[in-house]
């Protein structure tokens, strides 16, 4: 029997537009106006699910990269020419539009669960190769956080401190350190994820069916159509 999700939160596909939607602008325009108007749309999403001390976090590390960005090329193009200045303005610019993608996952993570998110996708009549894909790489996520605090502890009896310090002063050997065990427990992690979907018959040909009743609704709607006017209009805007 299938149940309607309780849950005030965007639906997944809806999320998943947005993301798509976000990442186009943002490839296709490097301005201010459209870089912020995608960080208040995720900054709205995070908030409708119900993250809100998150969502002001993000508002803070966010003005705070915007101000660096403009104080950093104002520098560059008045005062002070220096390679490492726009290094440093170049990792800014891509934590800027990295910032927005984030508090969508978070948003996904904190408000859906893998169930809803199958079922939002089965509706789009996606191949089970892709659906397979997806479902395995969002079941991963979290395990990656667990799989590095693993490694680190491992590290640390082998009297391997990986600190900021030491990661900074031997680049090579830390991603050594880290990649090497973090590709290793990748495999045997994704293929107990695939055994798990096969055993839950994902791959059956037949229609499955879900405890959760995915819907979208007018918010849905609105929050694909809104987003994208919103886009479109800050490509026109020129407010610095």
């Amino acid at each position: 029997m299938e149940v309607l999700s309780k849950r005030k939160a965007l639906d997944f596909r809806t999320i998943l537009f947005l993301n798509i939607a976000l990442m186009t602008f943002l490839i296709v325009s490097g301005k201010h106006e459209v870089l912020i108007t995608s960080f208040s749309i995720s900054f709205i999403v995070l908030i409708i699910s119900g993250e809100g001390k998150s969502a002001v976090k993000f508002l803070g590390f966010f003005a705070i990269l915007l101000f660096l960005h403009v104080a950093l090329l104002k520098l560059y193009m008045t005062v002070f020419h220096s390679p490492i200045i726009l290094f440093l303005e170049m990792i800014i610019f891509l934590l800027q539009r990295i910032c927005p993608f984030f508090m969508l996952g978070i948003a996904i993570r904190r408000s859906k669960n893998l169930g809803e998110i199958t079922a939002s996708l089965e509706r789009m009549k996606l191949h089970k190769g892709i659906l397979l894909s997806i479902i395995v790489m969002i079941r991963y996520l979290p395990a990656i956080k667990e799989d590095f605090s693993v490694i680190v502890e491992a590290m640390k009896l082998k009297d391997i401190n990986l600190s900021f310090r030491y990661v900074f002063l031997h680049p090579v050997n830390s991603i050594g350190y880290i990649m090497v065990p973090m590709l290793f427990r990748s495999l045997k992690t994704t293929e107990e994820l695939s055994c798990a979907a096969l055993v839950k018959g994902y791959d059956c040909g037949e229609k499955r069916t879900s405890y959760f009743n995915v819907k979208l609704t007018r918010r849905d709607m609105v929050f694909m159509a809104v987003p994208v006017c919103a886009l479109i209009l800050s490509l026109k805007l020129s407010i610095f």
